[in-house]
């Protein structure tokens, strides 16, 4: 699972982790929800992980705790019982889980996102959420940047399958 704020690299990890894995992989991605219930958004995608295939989640769960509160939307997770909750319901699934959150210079991500033409004055406050949301978690989320990603999940798959 990958989080962290827009502009620190989330999908292109991803791609890069669908390129490099051996395995079958998938890549999804979360965004607003479309279904009706956070059982049915984050944790039925992640069924195929029984299947064999390696889940590679460009942003999931958590932050459902961020950015609805953020973009006056109602969320899926509204408090920390939701989340312990949903995640429980993913460790049902009983596939083992590398939560990683991407890690930035906030003046990096500030320049990225003004390239882009995109927003960055609610930056402080989701980086504040996502420090809350990580605290009420009850995965053990690992920071680390972009460029070390790939390394740490190449080292964590190696440690899954020995």
């Amino acid at each position: 699972m990958l989080e962290g704020l827009d502009g620190t690299g989330k999908t292109q990890v991803a791609k890069a982790l669908y390129e490099m894995i051996p395995a079958p992989c998938a890549i999804f991605h979360a965004g607003p929800p479309i279904l009706s219930t956070p059982i049915r958004e984050y944790v039925w995608p992640l069924g195929i992980a029984a299947a064999g295939y390696v889940v590679i989640c460009d942003r999931w769960h958590l932050g459902e705790r961020v950015w609805p509160p953020l973009f006056e939307r109602d969320s899926l997770i509204p408090d920390r019982d939701a989340l312990r909750h949903i995640e429980e319901q993913i460790s049902y699934l009983r596939t083992p889980i590398l939560p990683l959150f991407l890690m930035r210079p906030m003046k990096d991500i500030v320049a990225e996102l003004q390239a882009r033409g995109d927003v960055v004055e609610h930056l402080p406050e989701a980086n504040r959420a996502y420090s809350i949301a990580m605290a009420e978690s009850s995965l053990n989320w690992r920071n680390t940047t972009m460029q070390k990603a790939p390394k740490l999940v190449k080292e964590w798959l190696d440690g899954q399958s020995g």
